[in-house]
């Protein structure tokens, strides 16, 4: 792998969802229950942009790095009983983009990522919402064109890691008990990228209520400091973090029982340590990250329509 596509890559799965018709007020505490409404569709988009300033003994000056990638899926509510409930996520589009050292990012990447189109992985939710279960990664992975894209995408993107994605993301934002317009708390989550654990403690806002289209949304801010602890072996860059900060705000649809919307702002600065071959080099990183992901709930005429649809059709 190149040295540059590691904290790319790292921005990616770090990073890893409405117009207002005005505020409303709730006296009582809320809870923020996690809900899959039988023949629920939803329509999800995220969004990652990054941009980072590498200096390296290495390089002859400081190079200017970007990277743009926005994934669209759907997820279908197939299944729903005592045990849980189980999801179907298709990949409707996977698109990157942006520059290296000055050369376009890989075409061999991009052309991987494009290889998700089409292709399902099925989650399994437990009746309190973590994801427990997921089927499906190492068989798209395994249809990927063999080479550097399919072999980032094995050390990053796995069972676990996808599970890990969806649990910390929603114990990094909502309380555990009801909350009231005003009310803040902390949250401290871990997870891992391939060898690299993030912690994140975080404090979140209760800020207000709105509706929308017949959604109760509430309307959520945080900031958060990390750090990352690298668990490498001998040979594996090595990580010196001194700023690890991110600021946001989310949406929580109390009506569907989702987060509809996740906005997340990022910075990183730190040193990572090449240790590769016999003279190791070290680079510094300075690295900014906006990360948007929306969900839109399908209307029920529009679920209604496309449960009846032919396998074929689909």
């Amino acid at each position: 792998m190149r040295f540059w596509m590691l904290p790319a890559l790292l921005a990616i799965v770090v990073a890893g969802a409405f117009a207002s018709a005005g505020p409303t007020s709730a006296a009582e505490p809320i809870a923020f229950t996690i809900k899959f409404p039988p023949g629920q569709i939803d329509h999800q988009t995220v969004s990652m942009d990054m941009d980072q300033t590498i200096s390296s003994p290495l390089l002859p000056a400081p190079k200017k790095q970007t990277m743009k990638m926005t994934a669209k899926t759907t997820l279908k509510q197939v299944k729903s009983d005592a045990s849980g409930s189980t999801v179907e996520v298709t990949y409707d589009s996977v698109k990157l983009s942006g520059s290296m050292l000055g050369q376009a990012a890989s075409d061999e990447l991009d052309k991987t990522l494009s290889a998700f189109v089409g292709e399902k992985i099925t989650l399994h939710f437990a009746p309190n919402g973590k994801a427990d279960k997921v089927d499906g990664v190492d068989t798209i992975v395994n249809k990927l064109p063999a080479g550097v894209g399919q072999t980032a995408i094995k050390q990053f993107l796995s069972d676990d890691r996808i599970k890990d994605q969806f649990n910390s993301g929603i114990e990094q934002i909502l309380p555990t008990k009801p909350v009231s317009v005003g009310d803040t708390w902390e949250t401290d989550i871990s997870h891992k990228v391939s060898a690299v654990e993030v912690k994140i403690k975080s404090e979140v806002k209760f800020v207000g209520l709105d509706e929308v289209d017949g959604h109760k949304l509430a309307k959520l801010e945080f900031t958060g400091k990390g750090k990352l602890e690298v668990a490498g072996a001998a040979g594996t860059p090595k990580f010196n973090v001194q700023q690890f900060d991110q600021n946001g705000t989310a949406e929580f649809d109390l009506t569907r029982g989702w987060i509809s919307l996740q906005k997340v702002d990022q910075h990183m600065v730190g040193d990572v340590n090449l240790n590769i071959g016999p003279n190791p080099a070290s680079m510094k990183i300075d690295q900014a990250v906006k990360v948007t992901s929306t969900l839109t709930p399908s209307k029920p005429d529009d679920a209604t329509a496309e449960a009846k649809k032919p396998e074929a059709a689909k």
